[in-house]
């Protein structure tokens, strides 16, 4: 696949649906993870589609793929018609300006976009509606080199993680200036919580990988599992949650390799040079204590989980064959 994403679920009984693109042909399916079943929603071919990112309300997409000239093109997708789970219908929408380095979308409807500025070599970072409407410059800077996600406070800038080099995450101001999220580590990666005072950051330095959470403005705690920030996803907040309890744990759903078999583990595992063998841990983000969860049968490398609003299912690519996966949570 190239992208997933759940969107809103119909009501409280039902499960959120999956929306998914293959990679060959651009078209977009639903999944009923409940009920595991899976139908097309679209007709339209857009071969060699590498990335799909989809908007928290379920009838939007941006679908990224290289023309001819090998540059980056994004198409600004709506879909979900009425009757698109039963017929598959025409995908609709348009092309944004060529170039566009990364993406991300918040939780309203928003998008950020980062292009590369010629003049400067840096680059530009805007936001914009998802119909493309509205388009606001947020900052410009000589690092081309970030990797944008939005987390509680707004978005996040993190400059791309690499072995035992400093990586460095602010969070981006009203005007555009950048504020220091975390103190620099070497292979930075980070997790901001969606909507709640929390961060999940890892590093890799020296062979080894890091693993630390911060509720709040307390001190971050060093969890005793080696993996990293990527392969973790927050649960829904308390406010979410099913029972709704009040000052129930944040918790962190992380999948942990069963050895780091490179002293280069990030860079080798972020060029698709290195695969891991996952199982799933569970981490209560204010105490630091961590359970086993599930280790799989079989081999899977975990990539860009994501979790569904009710927290009962994660879905997420395995990095050794670009396949979709969903785990499901035993509440």
């Amino acid at each position: 696949v190239a992208g997933f994403g759940f969107g809103p679920s119909a009501n409280a009984s039902s499960s959120a649906p999956l929306f998914f693109v293959e990679r060959a042909n651009g078209y977009i399916f639903q999944a009923d993870t409940g009920a595991q079943q899976v139908s097309r929603i679209t007709n339209t071919l857009m071969p060699k589609v590498y990335e799909a990112y989809f908007g928290a309300s379920g009838t939007f997409a941006l679908l990224r793929s290289l023309d001819e000239n090998g540059s980056i093109t994004t198409f600004a997708a709506t879909f979900l018609t009425d009757d698109a789970t039963t017929t598959p219908q025409a995908l609709q929408g348009s092309y944004w300006s060529a170039g566009i380095l990364d993406v991300a979308l918040d939780s309203k409807g928003g998008v950020f976009t980062l292009t590369a500025d010629g003049a400067s070599g840096g680059s530009i970072g805007s936001t914009r509606l998802a119909d493309g409407s509205k388009e606001t410059r947020m900052f410009s800077s000589f690092i081309r080199s970030w990797h944008p996600l939005y987390g509680k406070d707004g978005l996040v800038l993190l400059t791309k993680p690499s072995d035992d080099i400093p990586g460095y995450a602010y969070r981006v101001g009203t005007n555009g200036a950048l504020l220091p999220l975390t103190a620099p580590l070497p292979g930075l990666s980070v997790l901001p919580h969606p909507t709640q005072s929390a961060l999940l950051y890892s590093g890799s330095g020296g062979g080894q990988l890091r693993l630390f959470v911060q509720v709040g403005t307390a001190d971050a705690i060093g969890i005793e599992l080696q993996t990293v920030a990527d392969k973790c996803v927050w649960a829904p907040s308390v406010g979410k949650s099913p029972s709704g309890q009040a000052g129930a744990p944040l918790i962190v759903y992380c999948a942990v390799p069963s050895r780091i078999a490179s002293a280069t583990f990030l860079n080798d595992w972020y060029r698709g040079a290195l695969h891991t063998e996952d199982s799933w841990w569970k981490i209560d983000a204010a105490t630091g204590e961590a359970e086993l969860v599930f280790t799989p049968p079989s081999p899977l490398d975990v990539q860009k989980p994501v979790i569904d609003e009710s927290g009962a299912f994660i879905a997420f690519v395995n990095g050794n064959d670009q396949s979709l996966w969903v785990l499901r949570l035993v509440q």
